[in-house]
């Protein structure tokens, strides 16, 4: 099967193809509390016209439920394990992905998925609120008369280069536009958040995006996540950026419309609510797994992210 979507992916694609062979393992640890109930979600690796996916094998101790969210089409698996009595417990997912470089995109005219409608992101976030903080930054960003297309590249140069890449003290890694804005650091999820946010206070279409980086070996363990965006223009349509990657490199536009494919992507949008529903709050993002004791959510787990 995966030989022939490869076949169907280079014939639609000449530009060059990645293939990644992911090992994704988390293990259950005994809670220190008595428990009535234990339930897991583990994101999946999205398919979009960039990405295809194949799920080679699913380990685990008990039976699975494919779910997929209402808002984004995000994919997941849920595990009820409330009556598994040996810990801990080891679930692994092997996926092999094959990912090309992402460039703009109209996909949504030909296949017009819910998930890549301009005006859904338009809408504020917890953490992206609609706020004179924002707003007034990309007015100060923005020059009179630009097209969508430069106020666009305007907004990301003003991220680019006034915030810095850094993870010290507390409040990074949240993707909380005001603290981030205001504090003028964080990792890519604070850098991204202060984008989108100013992007939709100029009323522009902004999407959220994590998955896993690619190491530069494309083999063995990967030490954590990644995101990115992507901004809707009328006329060329979504617009790929990676705002925080552009700064370590120093150069300002090296990922602006294009981002190579040295990435894997999980799950689209903030606040989600998976399927079936958890039982605490919206989710933040969604790229660790998300384990719930008791309706109360837990980070009682490791876990492991591989190329082989």
């Amino acid at each position: 099967m995966l030989h022939l979507i490869l076949y169907f992916f280079l014939i639609l694609n000449t530009q060059a193809l990645e293939n990644y062979e992911l090992s994704y393992k988390v293990a259950i640890l005994k809670p220190k509390q008595k428990f009535q109930s234990l339930k897991l979600w583990l994101p999946l690796p999205k398919k979009t016209h960039e990405q295809e996916t194949e799920i080679i094998n699913i380990h685990s101790p008990v039976a699975y439920h494919l779910g997929r969210d209402k808002k984004y089409n995000n994919s997941s698996l849920f595990f009820d394990l409330s009556d598994v009595k040996k810990f801990p417990i080891f679930i692994e997912v092997k996926s092999n992905i094959i990912r090309k470089v992402a460039k703009f995109s109209r996909l949504y005219k030909a296949s017009p998925k819910i998930e890549w409608l301009p005006k859904k992101f338009l809408n504020s976030n917890r953490l992206i609120p609609s706020s004179k903080i924002l707003s007034n930054r990309a007015h100060q960003a923005s020059i009179k008369h630009q097209s969508q297309f430069e106020l666009i590249k305007s907004l990301y140069l003003n991220v680019v280069s006034k915030m810095k890449y850094s993870k010290h003290g507390q409040g990074w890694g949240n993707g909380d536009a005001l603290w981030a804005c205001q504090s003028q650091y964080g990792n890519c999820t604070d850098f991204h958040s202060v984008l989108i946010g100013m992007a939709r206070s100029k009323n522009i279409p902004a999407r959220f995006e994590i998955g896993l980086p690619i190491p530069s070996s494309k083999k063995g363990l990967i030490k954590g996540y990644h995101c990115w965006a992507r901004l809707y223009d009328v006329k060329r349509g979504w617009i790929p950026v990676d705002a925080s990657e552009s700064y370590k490199t120093g150069v300002h536009l090296r990922y602006f419309g294009k981002l190579p494919a040295d990435r894997i992507h999980f799950s689209t949008g903030r606040d989600l609510i998976l399927d079936p529903p958890q039982e605490s709050e919206p989710l933040n993002y969604f790229i660790y797994p998300y384990l719930e004791i008791d309706g109360v959510s837990s980070n009682h787990y490791k876990k492991e992210f591989k190329l082989n």
